[in-house]
């Protein structure tokens, strides 16, 4: 495999949580239903996962902006890559994470919200697309369509006990 020259583009840290993140000049984009579906859209990520010695990741899809937060579990499509085992498939703009655990969030240029829990030692990712955030439907319909928002969703599994 070679050296993987790309450096994080920032690093942060809270708590025992730390979040790399990556951008330009690779394109991390996995857009279309086909892209998910096919394992050669996983090889940068897989390459990156792999110098940096990690296992597994977690990969929700997040183009339905449904404000959902899925568990490992929910990820049934699995790829192996480099040694590095890539869970997706299941369309949620967030995931719940174990101690120990990395996850892949392609947000494009949606802002990604990490919370971490202290006590609980409970991490979620997610993206924070606008449509994400609120139902816009409710607000032109008069009724809930979809969803209240990721940020309820995220603190609604906050509030769960481990």
């Amino acid at each position: 495999m070679g050296h993987f020259p790309l450096q994080p583009t920032s690093y942060y840290y809270f708590g025992k949580t730390e979040i790399r993140a990556f951008g330009k000049p690779i394109n991390w984009a996995i857009g279309n239903d086909e892209d998910w579906q096919n394992v050669n859209s996983f090889i940068s990520v897989a390459n990156l996962a792999q110098e940096l010695g990690i296992k597994k990741i977690l990969a929700p899809r997040p183009n339905l902006f449904n404000g959902l937060i899925c568990q490992e579990t929910d990820l049934a499509t699995e790829f192996s890559i480099y040694g590095v085992k890539i869970k997706t498939g299941f369309f949620a703009d967030g995931v719940e994470l174990n101690p120990g655990q990395t996850f892949c969030l392609h947000s494009a240029d949606c802002p990604t919200v990490v919370v971490y829990n202290q006590k609980t030692g409970k991490t979620i990712a997610a993206h924070a697309g606008r449509d994400s955030l609120f139902d816009r439907q409710a607000i032109v319909e008069g009724r809930q369509h979809r969803h209240h928002g990721v940020v309820n969703a995220i603190m609604r599994r906050m509030d769960e006990d481990p």
